[in-house]
């Protein structure tokens, strides 16, 4: 997705990619806490805990609110093993959880990076500025995530 610059479904290992047509532009903050989170490591963790892996049904409300409600009942499988193996993980998911304005909090991908869901960009920049003066040697970046309409040409 990051490569293609647009919203996608990533299924399986992350190799089945499915352009999602629109989003509402989400304004986020994203977090790295700086620590390794090594990709492979919690793929096997993943790996040899039981689970189930099912891809959710498009959001029915397309609208800001209605994506952030969505995305409350969504998950990220490799949370709970990319926290066992990097606690720091948690640490910066707390973080972002307890911003002024957060409506929602997670994990990317394998992490380490995490996110913070706002409402509005004003939001967004706040919470940026908070966790830059207690965590000075975090890369943290406010920004916006979909908002258009994907390009299914590339």
């Amino acid at each position: 997705m990051c490569l293609r610059a647009r919203t996608a479904w990533a299924e399986g290992y992350g190799e089945r990619l499915s352009d999602v047509a629109s989003f509402p532009p989400l304004h986020v903050v994203l977090v790295n806490p700086g620590i390794p989170s090594p990709t492979g490591a919690v793929y096997r963790a993943y790996d040899d805990a039981p689970h189930t892996a099912d891809r959710p049904s498009d959001p029915l409300n397309q609208s800001i609110s209605g994506v952030i409600g969505w995305l409350a009942g969504c998950r990220n499988d490799l949370e709970a093993p990319a926290v066992a193996l990097a606690p720091g993980v948690e640490v910066a998911l707390r973080a972002v959880a307890a911003c002024p304005g957060v409506r929602l909090t997670r994990m990317s991908g394998s992490g380490a990076t995490v996110f913070g869901v706002f409402d509005d960009e004003r939001s967004a920049r706040a919470a940026a500025a908070h966790l830059n003066t207690g965590y000075e040697n975090w890369w943290i970046a406010p920004c916006v995530l979909g908002g258009g309409t994907s390009n299914s040409s590339n």
